[in-house]
């Protein structure tokens, strides 16, 4: 992640209040009613700010887990690759062959490589490939 990108992420409950207060100063100036300009300040800043704080809150909450519904039993089991398809592979766990596919840019595993089940999404098993043992 570049530089640029970071100080963003760091900052953005920062840069969402600068925003609207840049806001508030353009519809006082347009308008030119100062009045405006200083309620629209007034109630916008707070909300930028609750909104940074909530933000900052649901950072320190860490990742959130998806739900899986009735297959959630399956998260974190191992599996091998049985088969490949255009949309990911199949999959046995268990001795039950069920359809997956892999994250974004994961590289596709041979068939008989060993995968993890990340998650469940619409019957279908997200799952990564588990690197042999060195």
């Amino acid at each position: 992640m570049g530089l640029l990108a970071a100080l963003l992420r760091r900052f953005r409950w920062l840069l969402l209040a600068v925003g609207t207060c840049a806001f508030a100063f353009g519809v006082g100036y347009v308008t030119e009613d100062a009045a405006l300009g200083m309620l629209m300040l007034l109630s916008g800043l707070p909300l930028a700010l609750a909104v940074g704080a909530y933000w900052r809150l649901m950072q320190g909450l860490g990742p959130r887990q998806p739900y899986a519904g009735p297959y959630a039993h399956l998260i974190g089991q191992s599996g091998v690759v049985i088969d490949h398809v255009a949309a990911g592979v199949w999959v046995r766990l268990a001795e039950e062959e069920w359809p997956a596919r892999l994250p974004p840019f994961a590289p596709r595993p041979p068939v008989g490589a060993s995968v993890q089940v990340e998650t469940v999404a619409d019957d279908i098993l997200i799952v990564r490939p588990i690197a042999p043992p060195a």
